[in-house]
């Protein structure tokens, strides 16, 4: 009869260990941020980044300046990662590969403010990525961490010209926010290209 209701329990407990996604190698991310124009030092311990997908608002990384010594003036943000290809849910604490991770940096109590994204292609990655300031890395059209030729084409995709207003979802080519994509942006993006390493 014990046994009976083990296998009971474990029935009952069986749906609620599989709505999670199956664990997949955390994504961690490192640099600096610059709020500003300046960069934020591991003294300024009142500064945060948290990284958040989906909108949703529980956090799928967080750090605080200054809490890991051997960062030095750099954070580190450590994001977990989840495959749903069982058919589980998403955790609200994980992110999935294809998704695009927002961060948000707050000093001491004022609100918080958009740094920038990072479409994620893969888990396990580590990478370098400097958190500019609001609107993330410039000329990173696709959002995934870097400028290269495919934001060219993103870039090309959406040019309108001068007084065209921006098409829905090409927002991140429009480099100089001024409400379309022409000239502007490409010298825009060719000047963030050339800078890029």
């Amino acid at each position: 009869m014990t046994s009976l209701r083990l296998v009971f329990a474990l029935a009952l407990a069986l749906p609620a260990l599989v709505r999670a996604g199956i664990p997949q190698p955390d994504v961690v991310l490192y640099g600096t941020l610059r709020l500003g124009g300046e960069t934020v030092l591991a003294s300024q311990a009142d500064v945060t980044i948290t990284a958040r997908v989906d909108g949703v608002d529980q956090p799928v990384g967080h750090y605080r300046m200054g809490d890991n010594s051997a960062a030095g003036d750099q954070y580190v943000l450590r994001i977990k990662m989840e495959s749903l290809a069982d058919g589980s849910e998403q955790g609200n604490d994980a992110a999935v590969i294809g998704q695009t991770v927002d961060f948000f940096a707050q000093v001491g109590t004022d609100p918080e403010q958009s740094v920038g994204n990072l479409r994620l292609t893969r888990a396990g990655l580590i990478k370098s990525l400097n958190l500019p300031a609001i609107g993330g890395l410039t000329g990173d059209i696709d959002r995934d961490g870097d400028v290269d030729l495919a934001d060219f084409l993103e870039l090309q995709r959406c040019f309108g010209g001068p007084g065209v207003s921006v098409a829905q979802g090409c927002q991140p080519a429009d480099l100089d926010g001024d409400g379309d994509v022409d000239l502007a942006d490409v010298v825009a993006f060719l000047s963030a290209l050339i800078a890029s390493p």
